[in-house]
């Protein structure tokens, strides 16, 4: 036990490197496709995001595992589509609007309905075996 845990604690330190790598890459990607520094600044909403999400985890004592820097890795993904979505204009603030509302709506989905669909993935491979 004691060593998978020491796996695990590697394997963190090395997905929040990766991270922190991956949010240098698309700072420097967003710089070199709109040719200006303040594209770069569409970075802040993931980055806060995944920040302020630390930061309550950590408020609430929750410590830090490898599972919180991976959903990091969404939050990065999701943040990029959204802030580059509205820098480049959509096409006014209804889509844009429209654009959260989707987002919203499909990840409180996601996360509502997925320990209903692990029950039932769970029963079924009971079943078959």
């Amino acid at each position: 036990v004691a060593q998978m845990s020491n796996k695990l604690e590697v394997l963190m330190h090395t997905a929040l490197a990766l991270l922190c790598v991956a949010y240098g890459l698309i700072a420097l990607a967003l710089l070199l496709l709109y040719r200006r520094w303040q594209a770069v600044f569409l970075v802040l909403l993931p980055l806060s995001s995944s920040l302020l999400v630390m930061a309550s985890l950590s408020i609430f004592s929750v410590p830090l595992n490898l599972f919180h820097i991976l959903a990091s890795f969404l939050l990065l993904g999701l943040g990029m589509d959204y802030s580059i979505f509205a820098y480049a204009g959509g096409e006014g603030e209804s889509t844009q609007r429209a654009f959260g509302i989707t987002l919203l709506l499909g990840s409180s989905f996601n996360l509502l309905l997925a320990p209903m669909i692990t029950v039932l993935a769970k029963k079924t491979r009971t079943v078959q075996s």
